[in-house]
């Protein structure tokens, strides 16, 4: 991703920024994945810098040591939460939520898992409308 920063042309706007970014996204990886549609919808998080481009919010930085480190992290996990937790997840995504919600319940304990049918990791791109209600539900619910 700090490379289609790099390459990003000087002098495009926010819309086009971001157009290029998923464009080169795409050219590296659409031959190792089967759909890489997610790229050309994502809204990539950026910010304009004092020389008029753009870069990421995002700390590009800790991604990889994220990566590297996700199974210890997730072993290492301490404390507890204790109040209304609602977990949206999109059923067709990688990660397994429902079949990991005792784990989960160890963290917190009132959590309710909502399973998203039609909807992969990136729930609210997915089903954006379907995931605000009921993320409202459960706001409006507490």
């Amino acid at each position: 991703m700090k490379s289609a920063i790099e390459k990003l042309p000087p002098g495009l706007d926010e819309a086009s920024s971001k157009a290029f970014i998923s464009n080169y996204i795409d050219g590296i990886i659409a031959p190792h994945i089967e759909n890489n549609s997610s790229t050309q919808k994502n809204g990539f998080g950026l910010k304009k810098t004092d020389d008029g481009r753009y870069t990421f919010k995002t700390n590009l930085d800790i991604l990889p040591l994220a990566v590297n480190n996700s199974k210890n992290m997730l072993l290492s996990l301490i404390g507890r939460y204790e109040g209304p937790t609602c977990f949206i997840y999109g059923e067709q995504s990688t990660f397994q939520v429902a079949s990991q919600k005792d784990h989960i319940k160890k963290y917190f304990p009132k959590v309710e898992l909502v399973g998203v049918e039609n909807a992969g990791h990136e729930v609210h791109n997915d089903c954006g409308a379907e995931f605000t209600k009921k993320l409202c539900n459960f706001i409006l619910r507490e």
